[in-house]
């Protein structure tokens, strides 16, 4: 080099400053480690320093795999994961590790975001292997073919160095040993996640058992369920919230009432900017894992949009609106979409974007900070991190000084964007997305704000611009084929738009994407459809059913179909829905599993007591649409239009200058009605229940 500079600068000075340049340039740009740089997942990049020579999940690294009779490392993540952050920095930048890793392993990351698919193979694997002891990083040790052997989570290098030498050296002496248990383990998950294989076709669904068993699980003195981390779980509570209306059942109505007021005040939701954590990591609602998701805050403001239409609770409200402003402010791009999520750290620490301590607020607040310390239980040695505190509303917290309170939340947000704020993944899925659609539009139908209305049809049209192709077929994201989740939250958000509208291409959209799934998910051996286009023969095929922080897609595309068969007047439709929840009744049947199948609940809850169906039609449509869809109506479908319409339930109801309202159920109906208040009460579902079975029966007794 000194030879170089020293030829060069005597001869010509000028080159001398180009190639020092370039020198330096290039000394600035980190060197890539593995083939992960060019990606366009950001959990995929935060790996690409990594010594590992890691490789995205493609058919040519595992055929590679196979070819080589190499073991296989598959280390699955999401880009807001703390843990997975922790592993990164401490066993994975490792040198050594990395040396390890790359002799002996074909190694491979997987985000989780863009591969449920495989991110759920291998959960099931992991949960039949160690119970609840799962979650993320999710790593697997494999053999060439993608069979598991060893599954774990987060590792110190240590633990992981044995870990990694116990099984390098048991395939090395006893290969046919360690096949043998991959064949078992691999009959196991398919046995313990085996689909039902008869319908109950009696008709004779009665889920009163399941939802005893969901309220058994209940914790009525902290909310949420009984469990010793505390996830929101929002779409279980939105059924229960269905279910204390419908049935007026006090005992849901206690537990969603409690959860929304333990969620709201304690840790998990971030009093100063708004949105909510993952969840917390004790029973109390205390300590939260401070990342926040996409599909967490849709779910959310769904649910309390929904409480607030039914309580009209001051509080939901704001909760609705400050999430909402945080997810446009820190998440909405410009396409009027929603990137998936916010990190847990800043600056690599956990949490410390929200936490306080008191000589901060002290120093910031001055002669306000007594009284905000109090409401908010901060202390000198503080409820987290000593000394930091999270902002936790205390029990004796004063309602009196509730605006000295908001000022002082307004000085501290604007003090704590000055900090360092959590890293965005700013990809953009498909399938979360239209939960975000969902929520914006049960948050417009309960607040009436035009401008969510906005974002609502900004947000559709681009999914149906750039996500979904002449054929009905989505993109998860601009290179990946949907998944099943894609399609089933799709439809269910295209069919919330065409509430919101009455514009009747929603549905036609809604139904082509039904037609899709129909024609490619289908699972050979059940009614229900698989998380992937096509047969995997890779491992086994996942048939997603059970409803966890996500309902289930399975069941989420069932109720569509039937809201859709419904509307279109698709017999097809109504027998597919009903087959699937035949096909899951014996699940539903066995009690002591029925929290992890609460939307198939709904589901078969809607074939015993079917929808009302509550068409508007007229010039002046879409205004009584907004005044009734202010009211919380479970179990309903709203339809209408303006104008003469062929859909079956509108079909011959139209009138020139008038507006009527037509209160029905299994296309019987009531006498129409000009006003909401009236339509309300037809709204009694009572009577409009007998009126239905009778029909029922009449049908069934001159049926062919």
């Amino acid at each position: 080099m000194f030879q170089l500079y020293h030829t060069l600068h005597m001869k010509n000075p000028l080159i001398y400053l180009l190639v020092f340049l370039t020198f330096f340039c290039f000394a600035q740009q980190p060197l890539s480690q593995n083939n992960l740089g060019d990606e366009k997942s950001e959990y995929l990049r935060q790996h690409a320093q990594n010594p590992v020579h890691w490789n995205a999940w493609r058919t040519d690294v595992l055929q590679k795999a196979l070819i080589s009779n190499q073991l296989m490392i598959i280390s699955i993540g999401y880009s807001s994961c703390h843990w997975c952050h922790v592993m990164e920095r401490e066993t994975f930048s490792d040198s050594t590790i990395g040396h390890f890793m790359n002799t002996h392993f074909t190694n491979i990351k997987v985000d989780r975001e863009e591969r449920p698919d495989i991110d759920q193979m291998y959960l099931k694997a992991c949960q039949l292997l160690n119970g609840s002891s799962c979650g993320w990083p999710l790593n697997v040790i494999a053999l060439p073919d993608g069979s598991p052997v060893w599954i774990g989570v987060y590792l110190p290098k240590e633990k992981w160095s044995e870990i990694l030498n116990y099984f390098l050296k048991a395939y090395e002496q006893n290969p046919k040993k360690l096949q043998n248990y991959a064949q078992q383990l691999q009959k196991g998950v398919q046995n313990a996640y085996a689909l039902p294989t008869e319908r109950d076709t009696t008709l004779q669904m009665d889920i009163s058992k399941s939802i005893q068993h969901i309220k058994n699980n209940l914790d009525l003195k902290q909310g949420g369920l009984i469990a010793r981390n505390k996830f929101p779980t929002p779409a279980l509570f939105n059924f229960l919230l269905e279910i204390s209306v419908l049935e007026r059942d006090s005992i849901a109505q206690q537990a969603v009432t409690l959860t929304l007021q333990k969620v709201a005040h304690r840790s998990l939701y971030d009093v100063l900017g708004g949105g909510f954590g993952r969840y917390t990591t004790d029973s109390l609602w205390n300590t939260p894992h401070f990342e926040k998701m996409l599909y967490d805050n849709a779910q959310l403001i769904s649910l309390y949009s929904h409480a607030y239409q039914s309580t009209q609770n001051i509080d939901y409200q704001n909760v609705i609106k400050q999430t909402i402003e945080f997810a446009q402010r820190e998440w909405l791009d410009s396409t009027g979409c929603f990137y998936a999520s916010s990190d847990a750290d800043a600056d690599a620490k956990e949490g410390d974007y929200y936490t306080w301590t008191k000589a901060e607020i002290d120093k910031i607040l001055g002669s306000k900070s007594e009284l905000y310390c109090q409401y908010y239980g901060v202390t000198a040695t503080g409820n987290f991190e000593s000394p930091k505190n999270i902002l936790i509303k205390s029990n004796n917290s004063n309602l009196n000084h509730l605006k000295t309170i908001e000022d002082c939340n307004k000085i501290l947000f604007k003090v704590r964007r000055k900090r360092i704020a959590p890293h965005v993944d700013k990809k953009i899925l498909t399938g979360w997305n239209a939960l975000m659609v969902t929520a914006l539009a049960n948050a417009y139908n309960a607040l009436g704000e035009p401008n969510y209305q906005q974002i609502v049809l900004k947000n559709a049209h681009f999914l149906v611009k750039e996500r979904m192709n002449i054929h009905g077929q989505l993109k998860r994201t601009d290179d990946l084929n949907g998944f099943l989740e894609d399609y089933a939250y799709t439809i269910q958000a295209f069919l919330k738009v065409y509430e919101m509208t009455f514009d009747e291409k929603w549905l036609q959209k809604s139904a082509q994407l039904a037609d899709y799934v129909l024609t490619h998910f289908q699972d050979a051996k059940s009614d229900l459809f698989g998380s992937s286009e096509g047969d995997s023969t890779f491992y086994f095929r996942e048939v997603p059913v059970t409803d966890g922080v996500l309902p289930s897609p399975n069941a989420v595309f069932a109720l569509a179909l039937q809201q859709l068969g419904t509307l279109l007047d698709k017999p097809i439709y109504l027998k597919k829905a009903s087959k699937m929840f035949e096909t899951m009744h014996s699940l539903l049947d066995n009690s002591q599993q029925s929290v992890f199948y609460y939307e198939w609940c709904k589901g078969v809850y809607q074939q015993k007591k079917p929808p009302i169906e509550v068409a508007i039609v007229g010039k002046k449509a879409l205004q009584l649409r907004q005044a009734l869809a202010k009211q919380y109506l479970p179990n309903t479908y709203l339809l209408g239009s303006t104008v003469p319409s062929s859909l079956e339930l509108l079909n011959n109801k139209f009138k020139k200058n008038e507006t009527w309202i037509y209160v029905c159920q299994n296309k019987a109906c009531k006498q129409p009605v000009q006003t909401v208040e009236a339509a309300l009460k037809l709204l009694k579902r009572d009577n409009l229940q007998k009126k239905s079975d009778e029909l029922i029966k009449n049908r069934l007794k001159f049926a062919p």
